[in-house]
């Protein structure tokens, strides 16, 4: 079975399907408007090689699963079960099956 790691993920597309539109780009970091609170300036970072995020206002943190779980109110299985079936996945062993999680 394949885990959340060994997939090539493109953060990028997982951003736009999440609807969190860049506001600047540092090198592999990207700041958004934070969907956690209302802000004028983006306090809300996401690595585009990892997927890791951080909020400074709320000093909270997470990885891309954890991202998608909180912002679409779901489990951690529908959570990876959206970025499996995102356009913009590549599967290094495509006889793995991610919905065996």
């Amino acid at each position: 079975m394949a885990r959340v790691a060994d997939l090539d993920v493109n953060v990028e597309g997982i951003l736009n399907l999440l609807h969190l539109n860049q506001v600047l780009r540092r090198g592999e970091w990207v700041d958004v408007l934070c969907p956690f609170h209302a802000e004028q300036r983006p306090s809300f970072s996401v690595n585009l090689v990892h997927g890791g995020w951080v909020c400074r206002h709320a000093d909270l943190r997470g990885n891309l699963v954890s991202l998608v779980m909180q912002l679409r109110s779901c489990s951690r299985v529908e959570a990876v079960r959206f970025i499996a079936h995102s356009p913009s996945l590549e599967v290094f062993d495509a006889g793995d099956s991610l919905l065996d999680v």
